[in-house]
């Protein structure tokens, strides 16, 4: 387990300003949520229950990378999937979100994460909290981008992890930069929990019988 911090994150007051010191655009991260909102919807009642949330993670990591890989961005799959910013000390990966996603209350991913998201927690810890003594493990500083999607609207902030929990929950952050709520209208056969399920590859998927 990673230590815990009791701290409250700090939310950002101006996501454009506080992106652009990250060298990020908002309207760049809007359109990939909101590509990945598309590849949802593209999905009907005969796809496996999991497609619509498989779909939008994938299509949201694409457009990350379509957008970022030109400007001289890297990207990587080893482990967890992510673009990578040209000085290699900034990478974003994409996760499902719980309820409080882009809320004022603290929110988690919304499912249990595998080992490739704990070493990026961890590898993000030695940097936040190191000291003189200490030196951070080779590699960014890893940012999530959080998405929650329900029939009416899409929420989602950009927000930096600063520990994980034994469940393999990410709970707590250091910075979160929420991102302009985006209405959509699902077909109602898309509950939200449909409308949520990802299987992202570094998911830690429950089988036990209900």
């Amino acid at each position: 387990m990673t230590a815990m911090s009791s701290r409250r994150p700090v939310i950002s007051e101006n996501p454009t300003e506080d992106l652009a010191k990250l060298g990020l655009n908002l309207q760049d991260l809007v359109d990939a949520v909101n590509a990945g909102e598309l590849a949802r919807r593209g999905c009907t009642a005969n796809d496996p229950p999991t497609a619509p949330g498989y779909s939008a993670w994938s299509r949201i990591v694409r457009s990350l990378r379509d957008i970022n890989l030109p400007k001289g961005w890297a990207k990587s799959d080893s482990g967890l999937s992510t673009v990578i910013n040209p000085e290699g000390d900034l990478a974003i990966a994409v996760a499902a979100g719980d309820a409080f996603t882009g809320t004022d209350k603290t929110p988690s991913t919304k499912y249990p994460k595998g080992r490739a998201t704990h070493e990026a927690v961890e590898a993000n810890q030695l940097e936040l909290f190191s000291t003189g003594t200490k030196k951070r493990a080779k590699g960014p500083l890893t940012w999530i981008l959080l998405v929650h999607a329900t029939t009416t609207e899409v929420r989602s902030e950009l927000s930096l992890p600063e520990s994980i929990d034994d469940a393999g929950y990410v709970r707590t952050w250091r910075l979160r930069i929420p991102l302009p709520t985006q209405t959509v209208e699902l077909p109602p056969e898309f509950t939200t929990d449909t409308a949520h399920d990802a299987a992202e590859e570094d998911v830690v998927v429950d089988v036990s019988r209900k």
